[in-house]
């Protein structure tokens, strides 16, 4: 009974590290808040790098930088305030605006 409850445990583990994983995969890119890529403009936007960097910029001008984290579907940054983007497939929300991916 130990065995399996240990085998249970690890198999639930992977498979949150797994779906994390490609959660990672799908965020890599630049996020344009919603409402100004509708119009065209200069945005507001997050950029998600290889080795969990990311860059916050509005307006062109670079607000700030750091390292991200995925877990499950929230991203959570390094920054000062500790924000968690929130990651739902075609749209992330982070302080209360909703970006979409730049094609």
């Amino acid at each position: 009974m130990k065995k399996f409850l240990t085998l249970a445990i690890m198999a639930m583990a992977v498979a949150v590290v797994l779906s994390a994983c490609g959660t990672e995969s799908k965020i890599k890119g630049t996020w344009e808040e919603d409402s100004v890529v509708d119009r065209g403009g200069d945005a507001a936007d997050y950029t998600f790098e290889d080795g969990g960097k990311y860059t916050h910029s509005d307006m062109g001008g670079l607000i700030e930088k750091g390292k991200y984290k995925v877990e499950g579907k929230k991203i959570k940054l390094d920054d000062k305030h500790n924000t968690v983007i929130t990651f739902e497939g075609d749209k992330i929300k982070a302080k209360g605006k909703t970006y979409k991916k730049k094609d």
